[in-house]
């Protein structure tokens, strides 16, 4: 939609800030503009952070980039003006709105919707302990921090000590060393799909879908899910190989359940025995199917990429 020209503009609206409030303006101007009227948009930043998501982003249901909108392609549509400066001030007597590093803009009607700072971070133990959700893009900002930072601590962790003490508090059990597993098998796929996540959203289509209006459901399910999929499933396969190594690994060390039959207390049975030196019938199988079974889990994997993603086949 276009701007009004200056010789039909008889009212000059100004909103400053991308706030819930003002994203609503833009999208009901561009649907039924007022004739007569500029509409100028003020914004710091382009990408304003939605807070009324905050909640479910802490709870893991969206992510930080689903916080986000483009406010630049909205005040396109609505055909309003799109200025990315600081507001510094406001001269009610002239009538002009400051801006920072730019020359001030006139108007008739100023409305300021830029959030909120929360206060109290001088009670003792807030600034310690605390993490203000306003302005909310810090806040996003941190919590993605401190997650990545708790990846990075989990990166630390050797397995094999780590899963031996565990196990050895909690006793050997199969529901013990699916808990030991678990906990140190997400790093590395959280890390990968997070970059790749990171990567697509900067992408053309995302950023088309999101001028086209689509919801965050749509872009999450559409455009970005497909395309995450193939690497998801390579390491689902990752991760089924070496859950089979790693239980192999605790039962051979003889940390495995008592009262479950596998490959690693075949091993382990082997090997206390004495039977590992003499007895070659005792090592070879079940080693040769705890190989079989990680390299058929990794084909089945490669094959379920191909399917979701046939442009490997062209190559």
């Amino acid at each position: 939609m276009r701007s009004p020209s200056a010789d039909s503009v008889r009212h000059d609206l100004v909103l400053v800030g991308g706030g819930h409030a003002h994203i609503q303006v833009l999208e009901r101007w561009a649907m039924a503009p007022v004739a007569g009227c500029r509409l100028t948009l003020v914004v710091d930043r382009p990408v304003a952070v939605y807070s009324g998501m905050v909640p479910g982003f802490v709870a893991g249901q969206y992510t930080s980039v689903d916080l986000e909108i483009d406010v630049r392609p909205l005040a396109r549509r609505a055909g309003a003006r799109c200025i990315v400066a600081a507001a510094t001030g406001v001269d009610a007597d002239a009538r002009r709105l400051l801006l920072g590093d730019r020359p001030p803009i006139a108007y008739d009607t100023v409305s300021f919707d830029i959030g909120s700072t929360v206060a109290g971070r001088d009670v003792p133990g807030v600034r310690e302990h605390a993490i203000p959700t306003r302005p909310i893009g810090g806040f996003v900002r941190r919590v993605d921090d401190v997650l990545m930072r708790l990846t990075d601590i989990v990166f630390g962790i050797p397995f094999l000590p780590f899963a031996v003490v565990l196990v050895a508090l909690l006793r050997p059990s199969i529901w013990n060393i699916i808990l030991t597993i678990s906990c140190l098998l997400w790093r590395t796929t959280a890390r990968v799909i997070r970059s790749q996540v990171l990567s697509l959203r900067e992408r053309p289509f995302v950023r088309a879908a999101r001028v086209a209006g689509a919801s965050d459901l749509r872009i999450m399910y559409v455009h970005l899910l497909p395309n995450v999929m193939p690497m998801s499933l390579l390491y689902v396969a990752f991760g089924v190989a070496w859950a089979v190594l790693a239980e192999a690994s605790l039962s051979f060390l003889g940390f495995g359940d008592p009262r479950m039959v596998s490959w690693g207390q075949m091993l382990y049975a082997a090997y206390i025995s004495g039977s590992i030196r003499h007895a070659w019938w005792s090592v070879v199988p079940p080693g040769l199917c705890i190989t079989l079974f990680t390299a058929s889990v990794f084909l089945i994997g490669r094959e379920y990429e191909r399917v979701v993603n046939p442009r490997l086949d062209r190559g």
